[in-house]
């Protein structure tokens, strides 16, 4: 362990202490690792859905960050998801709530992420993000910029994922 030689020891101690005790929290999300299920409720309507009922369809997770009624800058996003329809392509919205935000009306599912700390790699996420998730739940891909941005640094990188899926086959 030479490598550790010239770290003072009591920041050594801390790194330890907080990387033991970061649990679930500190996980991170890896290209190519299949996520933990989850389920999280409508944030406008009576139903909710899971994770593990998407295997074997490719999906796209839009995370815009706080927003307050923002449907107007997900539309980009949400007419990416009617232009590869065809595809099978499934889309959520992970709408985080604070104070008295309204959640954006849009015709694809807005879920509501727990406003508390929630035990899962996605609560690591910094938003605004776009996760695309293959058919078997492993992330494909972690794109990140601006939400106005989104839909245009998205659109290319979606095209090659779903042909490659599409090229591959069902199995891939």
């Amino acid at each position: 362990m030479q490598f550790l030689s010239g770290i003072p020891s009591f920041w050594l101690a801390a790194a330890l202490i907080l990387g033991f005790n970061s649990g679930a929290y500190a996980q991170s999300l890896v290209v190519r690792q299949r996520l933990p299920d989850f389920t999280l409720p409508s944030a406008l309507a009576d139903y909710g859905q899971r994770l593990s009922e998407q295997r074997g369809r490719p999906l796209l997770l839009i995370f815009p960050g706080r927003c307050n009624d923002c449907a107007a800058a997900l539309q980009p996003l949400q007419r990416l998801q009617a232009g590869f329809a065809l595809q099978h392509l499934t889309s959520w919205v992970i709408w985080t709530p604070a104070n008295n935000d309204r959640p954006p009306q849009l015709h694809i599912p807005v879920l509501q992420r727990p406003a508390s700390d929630w035990p899962h790699p996605l609560a690591s996420i910094r938003t605004p993000a776009v996760l695309l998730i293959n058919p078997d739940g492993a992330l494909a891909h972690h794109i990140s910029g601006r939400l106005r941005e989104l839909a245009d640094l998205t659109q290319p990188v979606l095209t090659q994922w779903l042909d490659g899926l599409t090229t591959a086959g069902p199995d891939a």
